[in-house]
Formats: C-alpha cells, sequence, structure tokens
C-alpha cells in the first residue's frame, strides 16, 4: 500500500454494512481492530453525524468539530498493512490519505 498512490487495502471496508473506499473509523485504546463506516459508528455510538464534512468532522458533543466518533477515531492503516496507527501517531501521509478517501456515500 502507498499513500501518494491512493491505494485502498481490500479489506478496508465497514465490518458492519461492509462498504468500501469509504473513511472508516475504528475504536480507540483497543488491539482488537473492528472498522466502521461513519453511519454505523455513529449508530453504535449514539451520535448524531448528519454534518459530517469531506474531512470526516462533525460537531461534537463538546460544540467543536471533530472527527472522533464516540470512541471511534480514524482508521488509517500502516505502508505494510499490518496494523492501525494510534491516533496520535498518524504520519501526514497518512492523515492526507484518509482525508481523500469520501466520507459517505
Amino acid at each position: 500500500m502507498c499513500y501518494t498512490d491512493g491505494d485502498v487495502p481490500a479489506d478496508y471496508k465497514c465490518h458492519n454494512c461492509g462498504v468500501l473506499v469509504l473513511k472508516l473509523w475504528r475504536e480507540s485504546a483497543t488491539f482488537t481492530i473492528r472498522l466502521l463506516c461513519a453511519l454505523c459508528a455513529g449508530r453504535l455510538q449514539h451520535v448524531n453525524i448528519d454534518d459530517i464534512d469531506a474531512d470526516g468532522k462533525h460537531k461534537g458533543d463538546r460544540g467543536h468539530r471533530t472527527d472522533n466518533i464516540g470512541v471511534y477515531v480514524s482508521a488509517v492503516p500502516d505502508e505494510d498493512n499490518i496494523g492501525y496507527y494510534w491516533y496520535s501517531s498518524v504520519p501526514t501521509d497518512g492523515v492526507n490519505w484518509w482525508k481523500k478517501l469520501p466520507t459517505k456515500l
């Protein structure tokens, strides 16, 4: 996988609804990786994401724009596609890759 080529791993799909080639989120602070699209993460976390934008941000419960959906954070795979970066350690190329993915259908 190469961020600059815009590659998307074949297994990068929502574990709930199966949607492909969208931004996905994963639960933070866990080693169990269950990827979810914005719609599924919002439903599971009871978070209104009606205003989610192209950058994957919505109005959070504290009134500011955030890309977290409840306990779910952006799911950015490492370039070897063997794991996912912790939220605070995603390299700039990974952030840009994730932001370029569509947020919703």
